[in-house]
This record gives C-alpha cells, structure tokens and sequence, in this order.
C-alpha cells in the first residue's frame, strides 16, 4: 500500500520522458525541408525506377523474361537472330513460366469482360486465386491486367519499387533522421537482396512493399503512446492497410515475413512504461494487424484451402530446418563471389545455394556506417534505444533463423509457421533493418559532432565522388576482387567528409555523398540482372503463328500433352491447354496422379523417357488430351497403335495424336462405375486398370470397394459458358437412366453442380484428379460453377473486418 503511490508516479515520469522523446509529426516534417525539396526525395524512387525502366514504359521493351519463352517449343520455331545473343537471367524462370501466363489468362479474361475464379488452362484446371502465383486484387498488379500486353509489367514495377521507396523514407522520417539518411535507407530497403534480386518474384515483391509502411506507423504509434487508450487504438487502425496490402499480395509466405517482422518490431519499439498502456499499446498493433489480414481473406482463404488439398504441408514438414551455410556469408563482400547467374557469364554461378536464396549483398556502405555509427548506440536513450533495439531484434531473430544459429532457431522451428517455412527468405528483415541501422547509427553519431576547421573535407569530399563515378563504371559481375574496395574506400572518405564539414555546404554537400555512394554501389549490382526485351519478343501471336498446323485447325482450343521442351504453363500464352502446371501449392490429387498413376518421374513435367511407359501414355490418354509433343519417335515401338503421327518439325519435333484419347466429357450408367472409399484406393484401382484394353472409371463414392469392368463411355457435349462455369449436355439417349458424368477437369471442392432445373447435384472425385456428377434419370443439362473453398466467408469476414475498421475509427475520434 506504502509503495503504490510512488510505483504509479514513477511510472507517469517514465512514460512522460518518453513521451517527450519522440519526434512529433510537425517536429519531422518541418525537419523535412522547405520546399519541393522533401516531397522529390520521398519520390524519388518513382522517379529512378521510371528512368531505368523508360523503354518499357514507352512501348520499345518489355520488362517481362520473354527471352525465356524463345527458347520453349513453339516459340522457339520463330526465334529472332538477337536471341542467340541475349545475355538471359537463369533465375527468371519462375517470373516466365509461373506468373506471367496466370496474368496473361486473366488479361485476357478481363479483356473480354470477366473476372474468372477457374484457370481452365493449366493442369486441366485449377483455382486462380489457390495457386500463389498471380495476386490479382493486390493494386500494383492491376497494371498488368488492364494495360496492353506487355506495357502493364513495367507500371507495375514502377509503382512497387516506388511504394517501397516511400514508405522506407517515410520510416526513416519518422525516426528523426534527415533528408539524405532517409533517402539512404530508402535505397537500402529498394536494395536490399530479397526484394532487389526477387523484383520480378512478382508477389514475393509485392508482399515485401508493406514492411516499411508497417513500421512507420508503429513509430507513429509510437510518437502518440502519451495519451490514453482512445488515442492508443486509433494510432493503431492504420496498421490495418498495409497488413491487408500484403495478403492481397498473392503469396502468403511473404506476407507472413512481413508480418512478423512488423509485429516484432512493434513489441520491443513500442514504450514499455507503464505496464497497462505498454501491454494495450500491443495488444492495439496486434489487433490492428489482425483486420489486416482478415480484409484479406479473400485472398488468403483460396490459398489455405488449396495449401489444405495439396501435399505440400507434408513435402515441407521438414522446411523450417533448411538453413544457409556460413560459406554464404562471402556474399556480403561480394555479390558475385560465387559466380553470375547470367547466361554466358565468365564465371557461371557454383554457390553453396541458387543465387537468388543465398544473396546477402546489402553493399559495403552501411557496414562501414555502422561501424563509424557503433560508438553513439552505446549512448542511446529514451526512443532511440528502443529503436535501436527493434531494429536489432529483425537482425537477430532472422539471421538465426536463416542461418540455423542457437539458441532461437532449434527453438522457434519446432512450431508453425516457422517449422515448415523456408526462413532463409526472413533475411529480408535483416537486410532492411541494417541499413535503418546504420543510417539511424551515422546520424546520431556526427549530429553532435563539433566540425574542425581545415579538416579532411576538401580531400574526404572528391575522393566519395571519384568512388561512386568508379563504382557505376566498373561492373559489379567481373570485378569482385576490386569493386568491394572501392566502395569501402569510398564509404570511409563520405564518413570523414561528415565528421569534417565546417559550413552548411559542406555538410549538405557530405550528407549527399551517403545515398548517392549507396545507390553506386548496390544499383549497378542488381540492375544487370532485370534485362528488358524488345516488345516482340512478349508478342505471344509469334506463338499462335508458330503452331503446328493441326493445332490451329483444332477449333476449340485444344489440349496438348506436352514433353518438356515446352515449359509448364507455358501453352496458356498462345491459347492450348495443358495438362502440366507448375505451381505452389500443387494438388495432391494431382502429384499422385502423375507419380503412382502414370509412373512419372516428375509431377510438374514430362521427360522423354517418360514418354516410353505405356503406363505414362495410358494416363495421358484419360486426361482426354488428343494431341503429344514430344522429341520421341513411336513407329516401330510397342506404343505405335496408340501414338499415330501427324506433324514434324526438321524431323526432330513431333505432332502424335493419341489414338485411344477419353472423351473429355462423357456419361456412363451408375452401375458401370468403380467406386472407392478414398483416395489411396483411387490411386491403386486406376493404376491397376491402365493395362486393360478399356478404361475403367473411379469414382470416390462409397463405404466399400466395389469394382466394375472397363466400359466405354457416351460422349457428351461440354460447353465453358464463362472461366469458371461449365454447361454438359447429358446424351439423349442416357437420360432415362441414372448415371454419371465424368469431366476431365480438375477435381476441387470449391466446384458446385446443379441441374437445369436448380436441383443441386452431387460431385465427386473421379479418376483421382478428375470429377464426376451423379445425373439422376431425367437430368438433360448440368451446369457446373467454381467459387473457392470458403469464398463467400472469406468476402463476410472481409466485411466484418471493415465495419470493426470504421466503427473503432468513429469510436476513437475526439479527444483521448
């Protein structure tokens, strides 16, 4: 009782000098500049990415790995002479093959006036929100979707780099630091490996834009933890927009690094006196953080349930144990100590890892202000050291992470998320917190600093500038051993052209030299690996031009079984089905279909010898596709009466038909059908049956096993009435009786069947990775709809979540 009164003034005291500690808004702005001066430095990233990317945005290139598809079949049938010569990014693989043909299925879909929830093209289907691989709803897509192809790929890259940009110098504003240290943490987020490196990863990227936003407003929150808890709440509502901005991102595994890093970054920032407002300032950020995800939901809930329906979780049961080797480490010196990942590179990359995961090039200038800087963190007091410290903990917490370091790693990944993410890619935190590190280290390091008169400036100052005009010559792929030197050097010289500015110049003039040697550095290292093409290169009619002519002639668009020389994905460019896809997350019922169905070596792939297995042509046959390119002759094999020629390419690309090809729509009667328990005895029935002369249907429809002989079954008409509806006309003369429709197309949940009259019908998996819907007799027509799995509560929690957002803003107005 003694000691309450005391303990409460004491804690008043301590929460008042914080208080007093933190800049305020008009504090920073004014410190901002008079002027344009504030507004063209927090810009400024718009302005530079628009300078590097101005052909592309002009029409001339094309910022999209097109040169990636002149190397596939049939793009490769009209390559330009100056492909041959094209220095290609091998790590632009996944930018060619997996986002940009999602995009282009859903440009052209809105092109026509609709906004499909189905990708009909690829895998015979699958959910355009499930896969994780376009991000429709976040903004910086909706270039792609709505300018010409390709002008769009360009917009978008402006506008993340930009945003990124600007919410670093933003964050970097609000922790008091000036102009030019802002701007060089800026370019310290925009260079920063894990989204440098990845910028083309388009949602990985995307996601990456919100952790600067994120934490500068819980320094805003921050800066008003003096007043109570009305105030506390509606400081933290604005951390709902950034958070949402990163679920919308597409690919939930970045927007989790966002996320935690942000809310780790909140619970040591924030003031931690007195105890109730500390523990409520948190629990509002968290909460805050949580509406962001839930006006997510949209989303984020397709991509958990195809997670859900994938085997994925399994394949990466053992994920969070993956760790990068310390040999890694070398790349803080030098980016391309390991070798280059462009083709025809002097030394091609030899790495511990691939060159896009192991990269820990952040340059050499923030090491060397950190390192000039470390003397003043040890004086850090009041709002400084918290920051200090939350910058810290993202370094330490990811580094151990990423590097399997004791004590936090043996610990954090025994749990989810952390033991099945690939947390190497948490380095993201890290590298962005180094460089606000550095900058807010330097900064407070030379603000007190008494300058000397007839110091080092008029030497320090030219010997910066001389570096940073070397560092921008000398190419960071060939010069490993020099180019790291002279960044140092330069470092050094910009650091004692600070300590040694004696008039307002000058200083100007030395705080300039930082960003600028920064960008030399880090810029030239990163721009070499995000080439643009000429525009016809992204031309996909040079593709619809190029097709065999069968194909062509085909009418409906036609579904190919293609072998390798044609990537995954690839075909929904020009126009053809495929029965392949690669992406994340990948449908157990598809993966076991192509590895203990058919016998593949791979499920995203096929690889000519699969293309000698009976097994394998027997499964290709029940995807109902007619048509198989590949690189193997079948004339004189036991294969032959199945796989007739039609086309060639110079006797080395063939054209077959698949002589014995299912109907892609077609009915059978009830007691025609195997039925199964579940899955696992899908995948032995079916394999059992691909040597029979028939093809015996397997549906997942009962409480016992009960078999059925092969039967041939009734064609029937299918119609795609949208993306993502279906019209089956049942045969007429099937309709007396009760029976089954089996649709080559990807079985998922979220698939709905009803007959002409409204009756709901029953859909089921059929042939593992294909669908049936049960047709009582009397059934003419079905109709078939595609809505994810938890759509409709996805969009009920998004909507819930925006009414709590505008009823705690009307709450938390007025007066705390």
């Amino acid at each position: 009782m003694g000691e309450g009164p005391a303990v409460a003034l004491r804690d008043r005291l301590s929460a008042a000098s914080e208080a007093r500690s933190e800049p305020r808004a008009s504090e920073v702005h004014r410190a901002g500049g008079r002027g344009g001066t504030g507004v063209a430095c927090a810009l400024g990233g718009f302005l530079l990415v628009a300078i590097a990317l101005a052909p592309s945005l002009a029409g001339r290139t094309a910022f999209v790995p097109a040169d990636y598809w002149l190397g596939s079949v049939p793009f490769a049938f009209a390559q330009p002479p100056a492909w041959h010569g094209f220095r290609s990014n091998t790590l632009l693989g996944d930018p060619a093959f997996l986002y940009a043909p999602e995009l282009r299925v859903l440009h052209d879909a809105i092109g026509a006036g609709e906004l499909p929830l189905w990708n009909r093209w690829m895998r015979a289907g699958e959910s355009l929100l499930g896969n994780g691989q376009s991000g429709p709803l976040a903004p910086t897509t909706w270039p792609i979707l709505l300018l010409p192809w390709p002008l769009g790929f360009a917009w978008s890259a402006v506008l993340r780099f930009g945003l990124l940009w600007l919410g670093a110098y933003l964050f970097a504003r609000a922790l008091a630091l000036p102009r030019a240290a802002s701007v060089a943490v800026a370019i310290g987020f925009c260079g920063a490996p894990l989204f440098a490196v990845h910028f083309e990863q388009l949602p990985r990227a995307t996601a990456h834009v919100a952790l600067p936003w994120l934490l500068w407003l819980v320094e805003r929150m921050a800066a008003r933890s003096g007043g109570g808890l009305r105030a506390t709440a509606r400081s933290a509502l604005p951390l709902a927009a950034p958070a949402a901005f990163a679920g919308l991102a597409g690919y939930p595994p970045a927007a989790w690094t966002v996320l935690f890093g942000a809310g780790l970054y909140a619970a040591v920032r924030l003031p931690w006196r007195p105890v109730d407002r500390a523990l409520a300032s948190r629990a509002c950020a968290g909460l805050a953080i949580l509406i962001g995800v839930a006006l997510a939901a949209p989303a984020l809930v397709p991509f958990a349930a195809a997670l859900r329906d994938s085997g994925t979780l399994g394949d990466r049961a053992e994920g969070g144990q993956w760790t990068l080797p310390l040999a890694t480490l070398r790349l803080l010196w030098d980016p391309y100590a390991f070798g280059s990942p462009l083709a025809r590179a002097a030394h091609p990359w030899n790495g511990p890892e691939n060159f896009e995961e192991a990269q820990q090039y952040v340059g050499i200038v923030p090491w060397v202000l950190l390192a000039a800087g470390a003397p003043a963190l040890r004086r850090l007091a009041g709002a400084d050291r918290l920051r200090a410290a939350g910058l810290a903990a993202l370094v330490a917490v990811s580094a151990s992470l990423a590097f399997g370091l004791w004590p936090l790693q043996p610990l954090l990944t025994r749990v989810p998320p952390f033991s099945v993410n690939a947390n190497p890619r948490l380095l993201f935190l890290a590298q962005t917190a180094v460089a606000a590190l550095a900058a807010l280290a330097a900064t407070r390091r030379f603000r007190d600093v008494a300058p000397r008169s007839g110091g080092a400036f008029p030497i320090a100052a030219p010997i910066a500038i001389a570096a940073g005009l070397a560092l921008v010559a000398v190419g960071a792929e060939t010069n490993g051993a020099i180019r790291p030197w002279i960044a140092a050097g330069g470092a050094i010289a910009a650091v004692a052209a600070l300590a040694s500015a004696a008039t307002a110049a000058q200083r100007r003039l030395a705080a300039a030299l930082v960003p600028a040697l920064w960008l030399a550095d880090v810029g030239p290292a990163w721009a070499i690996l995000h080439p643009q093409v000429p525009r016809d290169w992204a031309d996909v009619a040079r593709a619809v031009a190029a097709l065999p002519d069968p194909l062509r002639a085909a009418g409906d668009p036609p579904r190919v079984a293609f072998e390798r020389t044609t990537p995954p994905n690839v075909p929904a460019l020009f126009g053809v089905e495929d029965v392949r896809a690669y992406s994340f997350p990948s449908p157990l019922r598809y993966d076991r279909y192509a590895l203990e169905v058919m016998g593949a070596e791979a499920p995203m792939n096929l690889v000519p010898d699969d293309l000698a297995k009976p097994s394998v042509i027997a499964g290709l046959e029940r995807t109902c596709a007619p048509w198989l390119m590949t690189t193997r002759r079948y004339e004189g094999t036991p294969l032959a009466d199945r796989v007739a020629p039609v086309w060639d390419r110079r006797d080395r690309i063939f054209l077959d038909r698949l002589v014995r090809a299912s109907p892609c729509a077609g009915w059978l009667p009830a007691e025609g059908a195997t039925r199964v328990r579940d899955l696992d005895a899908a995948v032995g029935a079916l394999r059992a049956s691909l040597a029979a002369p028939g093809e015996e249907i397997v549906l997942e429809d009962g409480d016992v096993d009960a078999r059925a002989a092969p039967i041939a079954l009734v064609p029937a008409v299918m119609r795609w009435i949208r993306g993502d509806a279906i019209e089956v006309d049942v045969p007429d003369a099937a309709r007396a009786r009760d029976g089954w429709l089996v649709l080559r197309v990807s079985h998922d949940p979220g698939w709905r069947a009803a007959a002409a009259s409204g009756a709901p019908l029953r859909v089921v998996p059929a042939q593992v990775r294909f669908l049936a819907v049960e047709t009582p007799a009397g059934t003419g027509r079905v109709v078939l709809r595609y809505t994810p799995p938890g759509w409709r509560a996805a969009w009920t929690a998004a909507a819930l979540a925006l009414a709590l957002l505008a009823l705690t803003t009307a709450a938390t107005r007025g007066p705390s």
